[in-house]
């Protein structure tokens, strides 16, 4: 199962790519194979952040977006060297000079990326294509195929679970993400079975996997709408992530991608983070180490512990009343705080 981000943005490139075939007409795997490479830099730019040419901070526009693909192609031009010898001279110019025009198309082509929510998005792609000579008729067609499906994927539902957040104290905009049952929707269900079945540890996997899922689209429909996400949630896993001393491979697969990794920390106790440090910094997430002073009796020992680990955060989930007031000012070496969120039970 991918990650619904990663599908989401798949088909955009697919897509995109089609319509580029509907321009130049021929050589169908070379143009949707490279107009591909452009489509996949632009939504590494505008919804990642990750500049592959440009160096500096610059914020994405235009200007960055073209130097962006003026280093793609001068990549996809010396990748192509290699078949100077191959393809026979005109065949090899002619493509040389495809790469150009896609480089050009490809910044116009991206434009659709911003209509999709508009009511008069087919007058939109008229007036983006009107320099150029291409059968509107089928990209309008196509348009529309992708728009009717990607409202259905960003309006899926699950009548079964929810999400909810909870305020982790001490951080600034921390949540915890928890997956709650419907009750509702599942009462044709005895309760007892509901709670037995959910809460069996042999099935943790495909909570945190249907968590991960419910999380990405939410993600998904806020950045495709251009909304600030100014919260960043924390989800609490342990050591049933691995399977026979490696992560279970569906679980990283599901967590593969470069957005949810802005906004997602992971959240696993202290023991299992330092026996499993190099197989979870592999994940490329920031972590955070949940850890309980509930009967810790030497705190600075334990504190310096939770430093030398070299995570992002350290969430307390239990402690002693008494000391409170210590561990709720305390700060690393860093600057930060102790992240806090008690636990029930």
């Amino acid at each position: 199962m991918d990650n619904l981000i990663n599908v989401y943005m798949d088909y955009m490139v697919k897509t995109y790519s089609r319509i580029a075939v509907i321009y130049f007409s021929n050589e169908q795997y070379f143009v949707e194979t490279n107009t591909s490479r452009f489509i996949q830099t632009y939504i590494d730019n505008y919804y990642y952040g990750i500049k592959h040419t440009v160096k500096d901070k610059s914020l994405f526009g235009v200007g960055v977006l073209e130097k962006e693909f003026d280093g793609l192609l001068l990549e996809l031009l010396q990748d192509y060297e290699a078949y100077e010898l191959i393809d026979d001279n005109a065949l090899y110019k002619k493509k040389v000079k495809m790469l150009h025009d896609m480089r050009d198309f490809s910044l116009d082509l991206v434009k659709l990326d911003k209509i999709r929510f508009n009511k008069d998005w087919k007058e939109d792609i008229k007036k983006i294509f009107e320099n150029y000579e291409i059968d509107i008729d089928k990209v309008i067609k196509v348009y529309e195929n992708y728009l009717e499906r990607i409202n259905k994927f960003l309006g899926l539902e699950d009548e079964h679970y929810t999400l909810s957040f909870d305020r982790i104290d001490n951080g600034d905009k921390c949540y915890k993400l928890t997956l709650n049952e419907r009750v509702e929707a599942l009462r044709k269900y005895k309760r007892f079975m509901i709670k037995e079945v959910f809460h069996d540890d042999r099935l943790d996997i495909e909570r945190w996997k249907l968590t991960i899922q419910k999380f990405s689209l939410m993600l998904l429909n806020e950045m495709v709408r251009d909304k600030k996400i100014e919260r960043r949630y924390f989800l609490n896993l342990d050591k049933d992530i691995f399977k026979r001393g490696v992560i279970d491979e569906s679980f990283v697969k599901i967590l593969d991608n470069d957005f949810m990794r802005q906004h997602l920390s992971l959240m696993l106790p202290f023991d299992v983070i330092k026996d499993n440090k190099a197989k979870l910094d592999a994940l490329n997430y920031d972590l955070c180490i949940k850890v309980d002073f509930t009967h810790i009796n030497d705190i600075g020992m334990k504190l310096e512990a939770c430093k030398n680990l070299g995570c992002r955060n350290t969430l307390l989930c239990g402690w002693r009343e008494r000391e409170y007031d210590y561990l709720k000012g305390y700060k690393f070496a860093d600057g930060k705080s102790l992240l806090m969120f008690k636990e029930e039970g």
